[in-house]
């Protein structure tokens, strides 16, 4: 599931109006891609759920002030991401390398319109070649198309710059691209083979 900024920023709305329903709507909604975002990098069921609640803990007793707050889905995730650096006390280490240094398995999203026209299999064969990407692009290509970041706030969250996001991201689908093509009807166009930069 991604994270809904207009959604989420609607239900702070609302919690700054005094509705405290919107707080357990926006509770279920971001807890699970939180959850999994805190767990790729503390590596602990039990760390992450806390460092989970942790935050949303805050997003309740300053929901006043996070309403007035643009870009709400960025500053969640950086907040997972402080909290779960805090909590491992490791600061010798940045979020880009505990995560290259710790692949996990990351959640499907739910069907979209161009996922409903794809078979479980070229799904299952998309999933296995995102798995053999290098591990920056991999990261990179999981937080824009599965957790539905944008280039520039992928590239606040890991502290890169976001041409070095952009050009991670093309080389990204330029592999998958080029894993799946044995596979399809026809090959590759030209157009599609030109080289990206490599980081």
């Amino acid at each position: 599931m991604k994270v809904d900024e207009q959604q989420c920023r609607q239900w702070l709305k609302d919690m700054a109006d005094g509705h405290e329903d919107a707080y357990r709507d926006l509770f279920f909604h971001v807890y699970t891609p939180l959850y999994r975002f805190a767990l790729s990098i503390i590596k602990s069921h039990e760390a992450a759920e806390e460092i989970v609640l942790d935050v949303l803990l805050k997003v309740w007793q300053q929901h006043k002030r996070l309403a007035q707050i643009e870009q709400i889905r960025l500053y969640l995730y950086v907040a997972i991401k402080n909290t779960a650096l805090n909590y491992q006390a490791k600061a010798s280490k940045n979020l880009l390398e505990r995560l290259e240094d710790h692949p996990v398995e990351w959640p499907a999203t739910s069907a979209g319109p161009e996922e409903l026209f794809l078979t479980a299999e070229m799904q299952r064969r998309i999933q296995l070649a995102v798995q053999q990407l290098p591990p920056r692009c991999r990261v990179i290509y999981q937080l824009i198309r599965e957790y539905g970041l944008k280039h520039k706030e992928v590239a606040e969250l890991l502290g890169l710059s976001q041409k070095t996001v952009e050009a991670q991201m093309g080389i990204a689908l330029k592999k998958i691209a080029e894993t799946l093509a044995p596979q399809m009807d026809r090959p590759i166009k030209p157009e599609a083979r030109h080289k990206f930069p490599e980081e």
